[in-house]
């Protein structure tokens, strides 16, 4: 043997120095080899298992690229296994990219070098690399790849962040094949002057599953333990199982009992020195050639995996030793399924019990339905009579037909699972029968095969009374007169019920029904309170069916009236506190009244249709229509936060009169008082209240009930409140609730239970249409079939009729299936396409943004929590690759790479920054500080939405950057111009102290479309109260001033700001001033009508001159506004009138 003068390790020693010498992967040499002879070599990505040549091909594209004189100021080597966090990133990679050697400033023209002076980090290992440091190493590249190439080498792809994939171009590295590696080992041997047998060389590749350098490392191991390499020396040295010793392995396995397994493995493991987990990996390769039934393969396989997995997480090997021979007990395992088949088989006679309890009473229901019909034929009775209670009975039998199906559903289930373990049974004997150690139990084997059969005989009969189940429910939905229409209202959508012939009943209907409690026991600790509610809701019922138009004498007084929507109030003080008993009257159509009313009880999902509620908790669940809750509710006044504790029962109200609505359903919530629910805060008071819902369905049709669809039924909705605010309330405060939210309040939750009864409907079609599809190749049962698509377009037909009921503008919450149609963006590569974040982003200016800067091209991150923006606004870009949308208060810290912030998260209106102060400045100092955090983590550059407040009450016009301002700063607007004044001293010190990168813009007065048309604005103000003919409110004598700015010149003045290199605050805005009464009439000329301008009260603190100096916009951005207030204004106001119509609409 030659003995190696350099004493280096063999994969080194050989390892090939050029591109040309590589023995594989001949399609990725010459694409590198391309790459470099003509200078576009781009960021690389190596990726595929060890050993196939990754570092080595670099390596060699290295000596090509580089001279060897000049390699070690260009190339840079670094092992994330080593060095794996974002500190070796931004230090020792960013120092090498960053520097400027001799070598590149007089780069020599005379050498085989790259054409300009280019240099080349390898990180190899790259998938140990943790996300930050992955991420951090993006924004390294995309900045310094005018200079630097980067190669990232790894072994799992997945661990490679997709932001980083998608920056390199992807090469995958196979494994290497026999005849590959061959070559290169033969010419070692040569060299080496080696003795290897051909077993030998069979040993070595097996052993190194097509990795180069496990291969060379073994031969140079077994080279230095004997002189002649065969196959017993190969395996000995690297410590692996021979192919005999694993055949011995498996029969011992298989053929002795635990005890002898136990004795027998053990000893040849430590005879043979090998580990548990090799043996696992060459007893799989075993079992796979194994003949066997697939079942009887995946026993098998679970068995070994799940040992794998075990010795990998640091398990005991003795123990796995033992958990591997066990895998052969069959006795156990089978009875173990026994139980499980015992077990499931008692679940299902007890389903079936319920089942024919239920047909025998349904053959009763026919049988006297059968009676009633022939009475009617002889005209014993009155057919009014008979009809109702026919329908009654008809009615039942389908109910009870819903319950059928639940049992069949939940059987079909048992039914399966009892099938499945038949397999695991099948798939044991099977193995048990190869195994000698079972054969000799025949008693075992006779007993399993008795077993197998008897199961068969129970699977059978189980599948006969499942389809005998399946057919009598089909039987049922169709063979009364066909009525397939009835029994899918009455199955999937709560009862529709036959009314009056009365045309003129319909209007009078709530008025003139005659109800009664149901007087069903609750079952429960505290159910002595229900007859105190009992006793409520039957007054609550009296003062619900109570015509207030007609009882004037009272004080009752009509304060809303909006088509369908009528609101009551009586309005009394108790002991100085403001307490205004409330009536209101509603309609919604296409929802039946036990659809409204159970959404109204649900507890929860009160807080997604009630923006009040901060929390809803469940005190005691007395039974399923019987409930205590506590609610904690935002802050609508100053005072004290609110909170109420209450009882809440649903009561199905009957009624005495057949002519009157069948369908009718009440809640009642009375307030009360619990020892073990204390207050929320020392700071907060409980509402006391008395609310009762009250619904109807009503049809609005004569048809015959089996032609009915939504567009005949309609929802009668009474709701009475009386609300002791629990403390002092200014009045105002209370006129506000009882004018805005709680006709808001009934506007939203219908719309609500509308979507969601919408929803309900769709989804079922979405289920039968995938059963008929299911089916559609079985021509066994083409009757079923036929019932299908009767279902299937009954449903499309509702669904229809939903759709015609509103003619909602906008997208419906249905259409979020439907795959979108997404505006058309600009292409950017990975080098120029920037990854933003825009706090704010589905707000007035934030969606704007989102719009200009997606359809340009970057991805974009919105962060919103919704208190005043709206999902809406940025609705077109929801599931597009580039468009993530968070739902986050920056309150809180977010953790992202971003190149950009637009920090725009703030209330910008009086009365919402004014609704709560203390959450103003939280957001604008707090969230400031929390994004300038981020923009100082990643580098990223931040942009501050400051406002023309920070000048406050101004004494100089045109107000320039320089000018300080003139500010209350205890004001009622204190809370915003101190906040943004805060932020704006925030950015300077991050700026001066930290090198943060800023700009900070100061906005002035701007509309457009998708502001809130309530949002106290002056322009929203006017438009809206303009376009509904109310008067135009100006607040003093007008004479204060604004200039207004169309949101498109905000956001290009934003977006100029962010690309420029000013960081000193700029104003934008438009520097054409209006004084609030001559906007006001412009407003008024523009739409028309016949509005009248009204003064009132001036307010507080309003400024009165506001106007903007944008020299410094001028010499720095070069903008300027371009749109015109007056075309501005005509756009702004179609965005209103479609917002208004759509209101509208959506109340009646």
């Amino acid at each position: 043997m030659v003995s190696d003068s350099g004493n280096l390790p063999w994969v080194e020693k050989y390892r090939p120095s050029s591109l040309s010498d590589l023995v594989s992967q001949e399609e990725i040499v010459n694409s590198i080899s391309k790459m470099i002879a003509e200078d576009r070599l781009p960021h690389l990505l190596f990726y595929g298992p060890p050993g196939t040549g990754k570092t080595t091909t670099i390596l060699a594209a290295a000596r090509k690229m580089f001279p060897l004189k000049g390699m070690k100021s260009r190339l840079l080597e670094l092992n994330a296994s080593d060095e794996r966090g974002i500190d070796v990133v931004r230090n020792k990679i960013v120092s090498f990219a960053s520097s400027q050697g001799l070598q590149d400033v007089f780069s020599s023209t005379n050498t085989t070098s790259a054409k300009r002076p280019i240099k080349l980090v390898i990180l190899d290992e790259a998938d140990a690399m943790t996300k930050d440091a992955q991420n951090a190493l993006r924004r390294i590249i995309e900045k310094y790849t005018d200079s630097t190439r980067f190669c990232i080498i790894c072994n799992y792809l997945s661990k490679i962040i997709p932001a980083l994939q998608s920056r390199c171009t992807r090469f995958r590295f196979a494994p290497l094949k026999q005849e590959q590696v061959m070559p290169r080992i033969d010419y070692i041997i040569k060299k080496e002057e080696l003795n290897v047998t051909d077993d030998g060389k069979d040993a070595l590749f097996k052993l190194s599953k097509g990795d180069m350098r496990r291969i060379i490392n073994v031969l140079q191991s077994t080279a230095l333990a004997t002189d002649v390499i065969n196959e017993k020396g190969v395996y000995s040295c690297v410590g692996y199982p021979r192919p005999n010793v694993v055949e011995k392995i498996l029969r011992i396995l298989l053929d002795s009992t635990i005890e002898v397994a136990n004795q027998k493995l053990s000893e040849m493991r430590l005879r043979h020195s090998v580990a548990l987990m090799d043996i696992l990996d060459e007893l799989t390769d075993k079992i796979s050639k194994m003949d066997g039934t697939p079942k009887l393969l995946q026993i098998l396989y679970d068995g070994l995996s799940a040992i794998e997995q075990r010795l990998s997480a640091g398990c005991s090997e003795r123990i796995q030793s033992l958990a591997l021979i066990s895998m052969q007990d069959f006795e156990n395992r089978f009875n173990e399924i026994i139980t499980n088949i015992s077990k499931l088989v008692k679940q299902w006679k007890s389903l079936n019990d319920d089942g024919y309890k239920l047909f025998k009473l349904l053959i009763n229901i026919r049988l006297q339905m059968k009676k009633l019909k022939e009475m009617e034929d002889d005209n014993n009775l009155n057919e009014e009579l008979i009809e109702n209670e026919l329908l009654i009975k008809s009615e039942e039998i389908l109910r009870k037909s819903e319950d059928i199906s639940i049992i069949i559903f939940k059987s079909k289930n048992i039914f399966e699972n009892i099938r499945q373990n038949q397999n695991k049974l099948l798939a044991l004997q099977k193995l048990s029968e190869e195994s000698s150690s079972i054969q000799q139990s025949s008693t075992f084997l006779q007993f399993i095969s008795q077993t197998i059969e008897e199961l068969s005989q129970l699977i059978f009969m189980l599948e006969k009374e499942y389809l005998f189940h399946s057919s009598a429910l089909w039987d049922f939905a169709i063979n009364d007169n066909n009525n397939l229409n009835k029994f899918l209202s009455i199955a999937w959508e709560n009862q529709i019920y036959k009314v009056s012939e009365n045309e003129d009943n319909d209007e009078k209907q709530i008025n003139t029904l005659n109800l009664l409690l149901s007087n069903e026991p609750i079952n429960g600790p505290n159910s002595a309170f229900f007859e105190e509610v009992r006793l409520v809701a039957n007054q609550q019922l009296q003062h619900a069916l109570a015509d207030v138009s007609k009882n004037n004498t009272e004080g009752w007084e009509l304060f809303v009236e909006d088509g369908n929507l009528k609101m009551y109030k009586l309005e009394n003080e108790i002991d100085g506190i403001v307490i205004d008993p409330l009536k209101a009257l509603h309609c919604i159509d296409g929802v039946t009244a036990r659809e409204f009313i159970d959404i109204f009880f649900d507890p929860f999902i009160k807080q997604e249709w009630d923006d009040t509620i901060q929390s809803c908790v469940i005190i005691e669940q007395l039974s399923p229509d019987s409930v205590f809750l506590h609610q904690v509710h935002r802050r609508i006044w100053p005072t004290a936060t609110r909170e109420s504790l209450f009882w809440s029962q649903r009561l199905n109200v009957s009624s005495k009169k057949s002519s009157d609505a069948f369908d009718a359903w009440m809640v009642c919530n009375k307030s009360t008082n619990r020892k073990d629910v204390e207050l929320s805060s020392s700071s907060a008071v409980r509402v006391k209240f008395t609310i009762a819902m009250l619904c109807q369905t009503i049809l609005k049709t004569n048809k015959p009930i089996e032609e009915l669809t939504r567009d005949d039924i309609q929802c009668k909705i009474v709701y009475v409140a009386e609300v002791h605010p629990g403390g002092w309330v200014p009045k105002i405060g209370v006129r506000q609730v009882y004018k805005k939210e709680y006709p808001k309040f009934l506007r939203t939750f219908s719309k609500y239970v509308y979507d969601k009864v919408k929803m309900f409907i769709s989804s079922k079609l979405f289920q039968v249409t995938n059963q008929f599809s299911s089916n559609i190749g079985n021509s066994s049962d083409r009757r079923q079939i036929e019932i299908l698509e009767k279902q299937i377009n009954e449903l499309k037909n509702r669904l229809e009729g939903m759709e015609r009921i509103i003619a909602r503008k906008g997208v419906d919450k249905i259409e979020k299936f439907i795959p979108k149609n997404y505006p058309k963006v600009k292409f950017r590569n990975e080098m120029n396409r920037k990854r933003i974040l825009i706090t704010g982003g589905a707000g007035f200016v934030g969606s704007h943004l989102v719009d200009r800067l997606m359809l340009d091209g970057h991805e974009v991150i919105a962060l919103d929590n919704f208190f005043t923006g709206r999902r809406r606004n940025i609705e077109r870009w929801i599931g597009h690759p580039n468009f993530e949308l968070v739902h986050h208060d920056v309150v809180n810290a977010f953790y992202s790479e971003v190149d950009q912030i637009y920090h725009l998260a703030s209330p910008a209106s009086p009365p919402h920054y004014m609704y709560n102060p203390v959450k103003t400045l939280k957001t604008n100092i707090l969230g400031t500080l929390n994004m300038l955090g981020m923009a100082r983590r990643v580098k990223a550059r931040i942009l501050f939405a400051s406002s023309s407040e920070i000048y406050g009450d101004p004494k100089v016009s045109p107000q320039s950057e320089l000018y300080f301002g003139y500010v209350n700063t205890i004001g009622p607007r204190s809370c915003y111009d101190e906040g943004k004044r805060v932020g704006e001293s925030l950015l300077m010190a991050f700026y001066k102290h930290e090198n943060v990168d800023i700009r900070i813009a100061r906005i002035f007065n701007t509309f457009g479309p998708r502001m809130h048309i309530n949002d106290g604005r002056v322009v929203s103000n006017f438009i809206t109260q303009s376009l509904q003919g109310m008067p135009i409110t100006v607040y003093g004598n007008g004479n204060q001033t604004r200039s207004f700015q169309y949101i498109s010149d905000l956001i290009t003045g934003l977006i100029s700001l962010m690309e420029s290199n000013t960081t000193l605050p700029v104003n934008i805005g438009n520097p054409e001033e209006y004084s609030i009464l001559e906007f006001a009439k412009i407003v008024k000329n523009l739409i028309g009508g016949n509005s009248k301008i009204i003064h009132t009260e001036k307010m507080t603190d309003d400024p009165q001159k506001r106007r903007p100096d944008i020299t410094r916009a001028k010499e720095f951005l070069g903008w300027e506004p371009k749109v015109q207030m007056i075309e501005g204004l005509h756009k702004t106001i179609e965005y209103f009138k479609g917002e208004l119509e759509q209101e509208k609409l959506l109340n009646n």
